[in-house]
């Protein structure tokens, strides 16, 4: 009868696995983990036991959902827009690390791009980190000489975020050198937003107890509008991208003093 419910419950949480792939494109180990409450050595015995049933593609540190019109005309599982989605956040998120120096104080934002970024600064010292998320704590964590920091408040699944009153209070309490946000849309001229409220506003603050707001998005979020307003553009300072930003747009930022980095 136990190893009836543990099988259950195992189907269970690799139906939710799919369901979580099939909206989103993509999933890391470590989001997954704590979404569903088990050990990042749980989820990635999921991973290799649904791709061995041809459920799902592994990727480093994650999965990616196969394209089934692909796969039904003989192509590649995994379609070429997933392919680049992923190389362009991990792209991205390598060429924001370049700008952590140690000594810094830093907020990480939740998103893949931001998640990436935090895994490319094991080797720095004196550094401290706070995270609205919870993946980021737990890929550091192994990291002595760096400082982690984690305001709490109401956890999302979907992102493995932290939003709410508690988190608004705690991050008043604090100043930072550099902010890294992940935004999910950016037009020049109606300025950053992302589709949650909680999350925009918790943003919001973030930006006005850092010194600088870098914004680390994939140039298909540029001249989007999406639900919640952050604030205008002449508040970051930098953008790290990918090279299929368009010209207009690159001009555009480049005119307000904006800086942009483009990943490799």
């Amino acid at each position: 009868m136990i190893h009836s419910r543990q099988g259950q419950y195992t189907a269970g949480r690799r139906n939710t696995i799919l369901e979580i792939l099939n909206k989103d494109g993509l999933a890391d180990v470590s989001t997954l983990s704590i979404s569903l409450g088990v050990s990042s050595m749980t989820i990635r015995n999921d991973l290799a036991q649904l791709e061995k049933k041809g459920a799902l593609i592994r990727t480093h540190g994650g999965a990616l959902k196969i394209d089934w019109e692909n796969k039904a005309e003989g192509h590649s599982l995994v379609s070429d827009p997933q392919k680049q989605a992923m190389r362009e956040k991990i792209s991205i998120g390598k060429k924001a690390a370049t700008l952590v120096n140690e000594g810094d104080t830093i907020i990480i934002d939740s998103g893949f791009a931001a998640y990436e970024l935090a895994g490319n600064l094991g080797h720095l010292k004196d550094l401290t980190v706070i995270s609205n998320t919870l993946n980021v704590p737990t890929l550091l964590a192994g990291f002595p000489d760096i400082n982690i920091i984690v305001p709490g408040g109401t956890f999302h699944p979907k992102t493995a975020s932290l939003t709410g009153a508690h988190a608004v209070r705690q991050l008043r309490k604090y100043y930072c050198d550099k902010l890294f946000l992940d935004v999910e849309g950016f037009d020049v001229d109606a300025g950053i937003s992302k589709s949650n409220p909680e999350e925009a506003y918790l943003s919001q603050l973030m930006i006005s107890i850092s010194k600088e707001t870098i914004v680390i998005t994939d140039s298909g979020k540029f001249q989007k509008r999406q639900l919640a307003f952050i604030t205008h553009a002449s508040k970051v300072s930098t953008v790290v991208t990918d090279k299929n930003i368009t010209s207009d747009s690159r001009i555009k930022l480049e005119r307000l003093g904006i800086r942009v980095l483009i990943a490799d």
